[in-house]
């Protein structure tokens, strides 16, 4: 992979791992705030879908090793040449 592809992957792999943050903070805030009686099983339902993908799982792991050049499982990552 080229530098000009690296960047352009880390920068998507950034967008998206923002974007699953927001995601579970928007949950989080309303099981917390405003959830309707009897919501809490959907909303558990609904972090548990996005657990795999949080940042905090392998996500880091791989944002990580992308930016040391290294690859992560089925990571588009490959050393820059």
């Amino acid at each position: 992979m080229k530098q000009e592809e690296a960047y352009r992957w880390l920068l998507d792999y950034s967008r998206e791992t923002a974007l699953y943050e927001s995601m579970m903070s928007l949950l989080g805030w309303d099981q917390r705030t405003c959830i309707p009686k009897g919501g809490h099983w959907l909303r558990a339902q609904q972090i548990a879908a996005l657990t795999p993908s949080s940042p905090k799982s392998d996500r880091s792991q791989v944002r990580g090793n992308a930016c040391q050049g290294r690859s992560v499982g089925n990571s588009p990552w490959r050393a820059v040449r």
